[in-house]
């Protein structure tokens, strides 16, 4: 590789690197409250025991855990999923209450986990 074209790459990532690590809000937690938002566009699929796709409208259960194991949950909220022919479905994650998800979920900067659960069916996914 020439060193004109190493040069240029090393002067890129001086560029951009520090400009993509400030998207990340790790010091300002009112910064990163206003990029957080309320509601979170979420698609899946369900299939039953012979992991068959499933259709019509299913309960189904979403909670936040601040635990990958499990534990006390943060929030859920149960909606009903239309799902089509392949068991594919979309919800809009929060848009079962006025608030949508609290901020202070995500504000602290700790790792959370989504649990999804079919109400009709025994096992979850995290």
């Amino acid at each position: 590789m020439k060193t004109t074209t190493k040069v240029f790459l090393m002067l890129s990532l001086f560029v951009f690197v520090p400009l993509s690590c400030d998207a990340q809000c790790t010091n300002s937690t009112s910064a990163c409250g206003q990029g957080v938002p309320h509601f979170v566009k979420f698609s899946g699929a369900i299939k039953n025991a012979v992991r068959a796709p499933r259709g019509g409208v299913v309960a189904i259960r979403f909670v936040i855990y601040g635990d990958s194991t499990g534990g006390t949950a943060l929030w859920q909220e149960v909606q009903n999923a239309h799902l089509d022919e392949q068991g594919h479905y979309d919800v809009m994650l929060g848009s079962t209450g006025s608030e949508g998800i609290p901020l202070d979920l995500f504000t602290s900067g700790e790792p959370r986990w989504l649990e999804v659960q079919a109400l009709c069916q025994r096992a979850t996914v995290k």
